[in-house]
Order: structure tokens, then C-alpha cells, then sequence
């Protein structure tokens, strides 16, 4: 290769080179960066720019803090992911391609002559190389002795030649060594990018709270100015680097192939590891940063999730105390003001005689006391008062602040140092779980304090329910004493009338100091609850330090183990317990196959066989039941009563039977037919759906909705019948009727219990036949949903082909397990109860149950009852829901045992006589029937109508409300079963 002389006019040809990449290819990326964060941090301060511009009485409200901040999360969860080793190094892959290139351009090696200060010692030289200096210019001049010299006198000698490997040189210094170098720069970088978040976080915080000592626009303009110096460091730190390594490119130049630098070093083979190592560090490096900026994100998301969270409770506890107070208002309050007007008023009249005389004023008061007071007004407050819209709301505040908890991220990334100016290797990442931190402790105390507060107010509302309750009973024994006074003691009018006003006035007290009792209780239980939640509260935003979230980590921890070797203890003792209870069930069990044998072999013989009864025990059980159920708790019964649903927060699942409802709407809509119908067993939860569906769907129409308590069967009963609904008594004939409808405004008519509307017999069914053409011909104005029960519709179908005349037939499916176990489950946590599954005796010494832990004993227990219980009550609400009191083993003050769920045995139904068995049909087929309307029913004559219905009383298998008989709900189901095995229904 020619020899030439290397010129520091090539150095900076290099320089400038590597200076124009690092221009386009990092300086760049790094300027897109910074634009794309400031773009960001200028999205979230235009959050803030319009939480400000809201109004202050805005500004403060939970719910809208909570939005803002939820809007603040959505726009931080745009960027910084959980970092990569792909993506940190993605960035910079053209700018190390480009440098790749630019040495790609020089040549492998160069040959020069080496400079004079190769051979003659300098300043800054150690004693060791100024002696070998010495020793190689000697070397240098004894190898001239001898040559011919071709140069003038007094030019410098011409020293020997190096080899210069220009190539990998620039490779090493302004590729690997320029790579190292450059961690400075990219630290000056994201400590500024982190700086400004940080700054961001902190203003984003001190707006939402209200306390913001900067403006926007401030912030605005720090932002602007900071983007700006961080550029600036980054080219300055740049124009340094690029110094330092031209100056030690051209010194390793000047050196390179002498004793004084060996060529080894930049071989092929070191060059590529030294550059491999470098680029690695590098990528490292910018790696940690993003690891630094991802976890200052996800701090602030966790603190936005925690806040977010602390809002929504306080958004949720502005609205429970708003609903109790409006409950108080709207449902107790005008009751209670009923009977305190019905006292005022019995006082005023008594006074006054305003019968003419107090005799017949007493014992008018009297009798209006049993009848209006002790009928009507009492016993309307005590059923409010032990409503389920009353007791639900903490239980409805309860299971919101859990879903929140449930719906935080389950995974955000800490840093226990908090610091976030240095770079953050990936194990200093620690891992937590919002939703196990919060569940864990401050979820759980929330819901065993809200657990002692709703027992309170279920003994509050106990007591005042108890106090209230005799009201009427003050009242009727007060006039009673004052007309025996009158009337048989002599006493004068004087006295006796200030006798019945101080009973009165002691129904009053009583009254008043009820209400007052029930106001404080209810001022309590806000005072409580608020306590509960902000305390709640305090607990979660102890999570925004992370010091605090470590602590907490480590209790978890060591709870968990703590409650592993707690149930490793009681499985021990358990299988003990369960080897002495082994003996005892053997010997039960060996008793039993005993009787069992013994039974058989009687049976096998005529004169021994027994017959299938109503026994005495079966009986007793049947009429014991109520008996069994009242001795629970009022208000725990209450939320289990079989009624139609209010409050829909108890309601579960029917999502298909909904969305068929809604189809049907639709298409009606669409001027089609769409005559609908809802079907469902007696208990099923028709009326309950029915409720749900008008309440979600929230139809643009009127909606007219009403319900025949009394059997309908002829036209004019009919006729009657819709001027009650349509509140227009000048309707003489069905054609009235429909001109009515169809002249009128788009509405909608919910008609429930069809089966209400006709009587098996002849000319029992001329009122349905009427509905259907009223339904005909009126449904481009009027959408038709009515409900019936499954055994009348295919009874009705066969007969006068009632399934022709509806569109849309909507039958009420089978809930599934989990569902039928949450319409339970909802219900009792209204009533802070703890539950506690006993298991049956065969189950509690099996070894792989004693096995279990105490959770999962429970668990297994409660799917094993739900199974049960679900298999007998086949998606009958109502059924589920009794048995489930039948089940109650134990009360105490907190817990209620329920028992190992047997399906009773009521096999007896199958050998009722011919004459009950078409009792029953006919009051399933009916929905219920008076005795004169069973009598033509069946054909027979009232008086045999009347036995048949009677024994079936006594006997407990029907009940009867008011003059009406009805199929008793706990043999429903076996009476179903026996009709459909006789084949008298399907």
C-alpha cells in the first residue's frame, strides 16, 4: 500500500461524519421523544384545564374527581408499557447502522512514518519509556550506518513505518468507546423526562385536590423551557463526548502499531467483542431508564387507581346517605304521619262528640282503631320498616365499594426507593396486587364494620317494629276500659273522656318516641357508615407510599403462612375427632339397616304390608313450617318473603328472557304484531321480572299495568275490568274499548296473570276470547305484555289454542347454580349474618373432607347444599328461598347454621284420593280458587267442595289467603310431579 501521511484533516473528516449521524440518528429520536412526552404532559394538563373551568360546586363532587382522574389514567396508559429489551434497542438501530456505515467507508489500514516523539523521550513521559525511547532511537540511527542518505542536510530523518488500522480505530473510539460515553448524555436525558412528570404528577394531584399553587399556563411554559435546556445538555454533553474521543482517536493513531500500543488491540476479533459489549451496556442502560419512567407511571396509575377508588366510596356514600334519607322520607315518614293524624284526629273527635255522644264516639274510635289503625296503617309502617329497600342500602354500598376493589388492575410495578433519578435495573421492579393489598385488610374490616352496623339496625328496626306494632292494640284496650267505665262503672263523662284522651295520648308518646328512637338509629347508622368509609379511605391512600406497600406485602405474607399452619393444625384435630364420630355412625348406620331389613320383610306379608299416609309427623311438618320460619329473625324472614321484587338489586340473571322482551318491543316498534306473553311456574319470579324488565329497559311509552285479583269470566266482568285499568267508567262495550285505545296515544299494557281470566267450565273462557281480540285489534297503538303460569298456558293452549293469538311466548328458563346461589346470597348480606354449612354426618368423617381446609370445607358444603337445593326447587325462586329458612339449624348473635339440605319426604302426595288429586289440579291450572269457584270447576256441590279443600288445610297441603286456596309452596313441587306422573298436566 502507498505510504501516505495521516492529516488531521481526515480526523475531522471522521468526526464530522459520526457528529452528522448522531444528528440524524440520535439527537433525532430523542428530540421525537421529548415532542411525544410534552404532547402527552400537554394532554393531561388539558384535563386539568377543564376540571378548573368547571364550576367550584362541580370541583368537589366525588364522582367528578373521580371522572377527571380516570381520564388522567386512560391518557397515561397510552405509553409506557411494561419495557422490552427489543424495544429500548428499536430507537437507536439506525444510528448504529449508520455508524456501522460510516466505518464501513475507511480503509482497513494505512502505513506512515512514525512521528519524532515515538523515538525521543517527552515530558509527560514515565522513567520506563523514556529509556525505551532511548534504547529505540539508538536502534533507529545503528540501522541507518551505512545507507546511502538520498536527504539534504539539516531535513528531519525519516523514521520506520507503523501500520495504522484506520477502520477498526474509528470503530473502537467513535463506535463502542462513543457508545459508553454516551450514557451520561442519555441519563441527563430521562432525568429531565422525569423531572417534568414528576412536576406534572404533582400539579395533576394539588388540581384535583383543590390546592394548586401554579396555574396551567405556568406549567405550560416550565415545560417549554425545560424540553429546551434538556436539548440543550444533550448536544452540549454530545460536542463533549465527540472531544474526548477525536482527541484519544488521534493519540491511539499516533501510537497504534508501536511498542507503545500494541495493533492487537484493535484486531478484528477484539474490536467485535469490545463493540458487542459496548452496544450492550448501552442498550442496558437505555433500558433501566424506561424501566425508571415505566415505574414512575405506574406509581402514578396506582395512586390514580387508589384515588380514583377513595372517591368513588365517598361518591357512594353521598348517594347511600341521600337514598336513606329519601327512604325515610318518602316510605316512613307519611306513614307515621297517617297514625299520628289518626290519633289527633280519634282525640279531636272524642272531645268533641262528634257521634253525638261519647259512648258512640269511644267505641266508633274503637272500632276504627282495630279496623283502619290495626288493619291498614300499622301494619303498612311495619312492613316498610322491614322492606328490603330499606335495609339494602349498606348492603348495596357494601358490594359497590367491593366490585370497585375487584375492578383495580390486579398488577402494578413499585419501586421501594422511590427514586427516579437514577436508572432502575429490572429486579428493583417489585410486583404488587392493588386488589390483593386492599382486600387483604382494609376491604375485609370495611365489611365486618359494615357487618356490626346493618346487625344494629336490624335490631333497631326489630325494636321499633315491636314498639309500633301494638299501636292499635293501646289504642282498642284504652276505649275498651273507658266505655266499661261509662257504661258500668258510673263514672262521669268528664272523667271518662280524660281517660280515653291519656291512652290516646300514650299511643301518641309511644309513637312519637318510636320515630325518634328510628331518626336516631338512622342518624347513627350514616354517622357509622361515614366513619366506616373515610376511615376506608385513610387506609388506601396509606398505599400511594411505597414504603407503606412493602410493609404490607411482607403481612400478607406472613398471614398467609400463619393461616396455612392454623389449618394444617385443625385438619389434625379434625381427623381425630373424626375417628371417635366413625364408631358412633357405624353403629347409627348398623341400626338403621336393621329397621330397613325388618320393614321389608313386614311388607312382604299382607296382613303386615303398611299403606302410604298422611302421617301425623308428615302433617305436623307441613303446618309446624310457618311456625318454624316465624321464629327467625323479623327482618331476616322479611328478606326472604315471598314477594315480588322492589328493590332490583336483589334481582338475578333472565338476560336471554330480557333480550327476547326487548326484540318484541322492537318489532312492535316496527308496526308488527308482537302480543307477548311471560311464562313461568306459580313463585317463579314472573311479577319480579316483569319489574326488572320495565325498570331497565325504560320504555319511551306509558305504561298501564295492572293485575285481576278476582277471576274474570264473563264480558261485562271483563268490561269492568278494563275500566279499572284504563280509568274510564263511560265504557259500555268492548268496541268503546278498542276506539279508546286506538284513538289514544302509544302505550303499553301489562297485564298479569292470565290465568286469572277464565274458569274450566263451559262459557268459562268468553272473557280471554275478548282480551284476545281487544289485543287484535288495538296493537298498532298498544304493546300487550302479560304473564301466566306454565301449567294454565299448555292447559289453555289445548284447549282454546291460546299459544295463537301471541307473538312472542317467553318462558322463564332454569337459573343455574351460581345463580340461584347469588338471589340467596344477595339477600343475606342485607342481613350481616355469618353463615356457617353444617355437613351431613356421612360427610363429616370422610377422610378427603377432613382433609380440607376450613374454607374449603365451607365452600364444598355450600356447593353441595346449592346443588341440592336447586335440584328440588328446579329454578323456583320461591321454593329456593323457603327451604332455605327450612334449612335455618341455629341463630346466634352473628352467625345462622344452615343444615345439610335433605329433600323432604312427601311421597304421601301420590296416594291422596282421586277427589284431592283433582282439588289440586284445578287450584294449579287456576292459580288459586274460592270454594264456590272450585265447586263449578269440578262440577260438585259447595259443601263437598268445601270438605275437600278443608282436610287439604288441615292436612296443610293448601293454605288459604283470605276467601282464596292455593297449593302450600313446600309441596309445590312434589304435587307438580305427582299431576304430571297421573298425566293431568305436562
Amino acid at each position: 500500500m502507498k505510504k501516505r501521511k495521516y492529516t488531521a484533516l481526515e480526523v475531522t473528516a471522521i468526526r464530522q461524519q459520526v457528529e452528522s449521524v448522531l444528528k440524524d440518528q440520535f439527537i433525532t429520536v430523542l428530540k421525537e421523544d421529548l415532542k411525544r412526552e410534552s404532547s402527552q404532559m400537554k394532554e393531561i394538563l388539558g384535563l386539568a384545564d377543564a376540571f378548573q373551568a368547571l364550576p367550584i360546586g362541580e370541583r368537589t363532587q366525588p364522582e367528578v374527581i373521580s371522572r377527571t382522574k380516570e381520564e388522567v389514567y386512560d391518557a397515561l396508559s397510552k405509553s409506557w408499557d411494561s419495557p422490552e429489551k427489543e424495544d429500548s434497542e428499536e430507537p437507536y438501530k439506525k444510528f448504529k447502522e449508520a455508524l456501522v456505515a460510516t466505518f464501513d467507508q475507511l480503509p482497513e489500514v494505512i502505513h506512515e512514518p512514525q512521528s519524532s516523539e515515538r523515538f525521543n523521550p517527552q515530558d509527560d513521559d514515565n522513567f520506563f519509556w523514556r529509556n525505551v525511547k532511548k534504547v529505540k532511537l539508538l536502534a533507529f540511527k545503528l540501522s541507518t550506518i551505512g545507507r546511502k542518505s538520498t536527504k539534504k542536510k539539516g531535513t528531519a530523518p525519516v523514521y520506520w513505518d507503523h501500520s495504522i488500522p484506520l477502520k477498526n480505530l474509528a470503530s473502537y473510539y467513535f463506535g463502542g468507546s462513543l457508545l459508553r460515553d454516551l450514557t451520561p448524555v442519555t441519563d441527563q436525558f430521562y432525568i429531565g423526562l422525569c423531572k417534568q412528570y414528576l412536576m406534572i404528577k404533582q400539579f395533576e394531584e394539588e388540581v384535583l385536590e383543590g390546592d394548586a399553587q401554579k396555574t396551567t399556563t405556568q406549567i405550560k411554559s416550565s415545560i417549554t423551557r425545560s424540553s429546551k435546556s434538556i436539548l440543550a445538555e444533550v448536544e452540549k454533553g454530545i460536542d463533549a463526548v465527540l472531544d474526548s474521543k477525536t482527541s484519544e482517536f488521534q493519540r491511539a493513531a499516533e501510537r497504534v502499531g508501536t511498542i507503545e500500543l500494541s495493533a492487537r488491540k484493535y484486531s478484528d476479533i477484539s474490536i467485535k467483542s469490545y463493540n458487542s459489549i459496548s452496544s450492550k451496556k448501552w442498550a442496558r442502560n437505555n433500558q433501566e431508564w424506561q424501566n425508571t419512567v415505566f415505574a414512575l407511571f405506574e406509581e402514578w396509575r396506582l395512586d390514580l387507581d387508589i384515588h380514583i377508588l377513595k372517591n368513588k366510596a365517598h361518591a357512594l356514600l353521598a348517594e347511600f346517605q341521600s337514598s336513606q334519607l329519601k327512604k325515610l322520607d318518602e316510605q316512613i315518614s307519611p306513614e307515621i304521619a297517617f297514625i299520628h293524624n289518626f290519633i289527633s284526629d280519634a282525640e279531636k273527635s272524642i272531645v268533641a262528640k262528634e257521634d253525638g255522644s261519647l259512648s258512640k264516639t269511644l267505641k266508633n274510635v274503637n272500632y276504627q282503631a282495630g279496623k283502619k289503625l290495626g288493619q291498614d296503617l300499622v301494619p303498612k309502617l311495619c312492613d316498610k320498616l322491614t322492606s328490603q329497600n330499606i335495609v339494602n342500602l349498606i348492603n348495596k354500598l357494601e358490594v359497590e365499594v367491593s366490585q370497585y376493589v375487584e375492578e383495580l388492575d390486579n398488577e402494578h410495578v413499585i419501586v421501594p426507593s422511590n427514586n427516579y433519578a437514577v436508572a432502575l435495573k429490572s429486579d428493583e421492579l417489585k410486583k404488587i396486587s392493588p386488589y390483593e393489598l386492599i382486600s387483604f385488610e382494609t376491604l375485609n374490616r370495611l365489611q365486618e364494620d359494615l357487618e356490626i352496623v346493618k346487625k344494629e339496625l336490624f335490631q333497631s328496626l326489630e325494636d321499633t317494629v315491636s314498639s309500633i306494632s301494638d299501636l292499635d292494640n293501646i289504642i282498642t284496650f284504652n276505649m275498651g276500659a273507658a266505655i266499661a267505665t261509662l257504661e258500668e262503672e258510673g263514672k262521669t263523662e268528664e272523667e271518662v273522656e280524660e281517660l280515653a284522651v291519656e291512652g290516646l295520648k300514650r299511643a301518641l308518646t309511644r309513637l312519637t318516641t318510636s320515630k325518634d328512637q328510628l331518626t336516631s338509629s338512622l342518624e347513627k347508622t350514616a354517622d357509622q357508615v361515614e366513619a366506616i368509609i373515610n376511615t376506608f379511605c385513610e387506609s388506601i391512600l396509606e398505599l400511594t407510599d411505597n414504603e407503606n406497600v412493602i410493609q404490607l406485602r411482607l403481612r400478607i405474607a406472613k398471614a398467609k403462612a400463619a393461616q396455612q399452619a392454623a389449618e394444617l393444625k385443625e385438619g389434625i384435630k379434625d381427623k381425630i375427632v373424626a375417628q371417635k364420630d366413625k364408631l358412633v355412625i357405624f353403629w347409627k348406620d348398623a341400626q338403621e339397616r336393621i329397621k330397613t331389613l325388618l320393614s321389608k320383610i313386614s311388607n312382604s306379608f299382607i296382613l303386615t304390608a303398611s299403606k302410604p299416609e298422611i302421617t301425623k309427623e308428615v302433617s305436623d311438618f307441613l303446618l309446624s313450617s310457618q311456625s318454624a320460619i316465624n321464629s327467625l329473625p323479623l327482618i331476616y324472614r322479611r328478606l326472604y318473603r315471598i314477594e315480588p321484587l322492589e328493590d332490583l338489586e336483589l334481582f338475578e340473571g333472565r338476560e336471554n328472557e330480557l333480550k327476547k322482551l326487548d326484540e318484541a318491543f322492537e318489532n312492535w316498534n316496527k308496526g308488527r304484531y308482537a302480543g307477548t306473553v311471560v311464562l313461568g311456574e306459580k313463585w317463579g319470579g314472573l311479577t319480579s321480572f316483569v319489574n326488572f324488565a320495565i325498570s331497565r329497559s325504560k320504555y319511551p311509552f306509558s305504561i298501564t299495568r295492572f293485575s285481576a285479583t278476582d277471576n274474570i269470566t264473563t264480558k261485562s266482568s271483563l268490561i269492568d275490568f278494563m275500566k279499572i285499568i284504563l280509568k274510564n267508567d263511560s265504557f259500555q262495550n268492548l268496541e268503546e274499548i278498542i276506539q279508546f285505545l286506538n284513538e289514544g296515544p302509544k302505550r303499553i299494557i301489562v297485564l298479569e296473570d292470565l290465568q286469572s281470566l277464565y274458569l274450566r267450565k263451559i262459557d268459562g273462557f268468553v272473557a280471554l276470547r275478548l282480551l284476545f281480540e281487544l289485543m287484535a285489534r288495538t296493537y298498532g297503538r298498544v304493546f300487550w305484555i302479560t304473564t301466566c303460569t306454565i301449567y294454565a298456558w299448555k292447559y289453555l293452549s289445548k284447549a282454546i289454542n291460546i299459544d295463537e293469538y301471541f307473538s312472542y311466548a317467553i318462558e322463564m328458563g332454569e337459573l343455574s347454580n351460581d345463580e340461584i346461589v347469588n338471589i340467596v346470597w344477595k339477600r343475606n348480606r342485607i342481613s350481616g349474618f355469618n353463615i356457617q354449612f353444617e355437613p351431613s354426618e356421612k360427610l363429616a368423617v370422610e377422610k378427603k373432607f377432613l382433609k380440607l381446609s376450613a374454607r374449603d370445607q365451607q365452600s364444598l358444603l355450600k356447593k353441595e347444599y346449592f346443588d341440592a337445593l336447586n335440584a328440588f326447587a328446579k329454578s323456583n325462586v320461591s321454593l329456593a328461598l323457603i327451604f332455605w329458612l327450612l334449612s335455618t339449624k341455629e341463630v346466634d348473635e352473628s352467625t345462622i347454621t344452615i343444615s345439610h339440605f335433605k329433600n323432604p319426604d312427601l311421597n304421601f302426595i301420590n296416594v291422596l284420593s282421586m277427589d284431592k288429586v283433582y282439588t289440586l289440579h284445578a287450584l294449579i291450572l287456576h292459580d288459586g280458587l274460592t270454594e264456590k269457584q272450585l265447586a263449578e270447576v269440578l262440577n260438585i256441590s259447595e259443601s263437598m267442595s268445601q270438605l275437600n279443600l278443608l282436610a287439604l288445610l288441615e292436612d296443610g297441603i293448601v293454605m288459604k289467603e283470605e276467601t282464596v286456596f292455593l297449593v302450600n309452596p313446600i309441596v309445590y313441587r312434589n304435587t307438580v310431579l305427582m299431576l304430571r306422573s297421573k298425566n293431568l298436566i305436562h
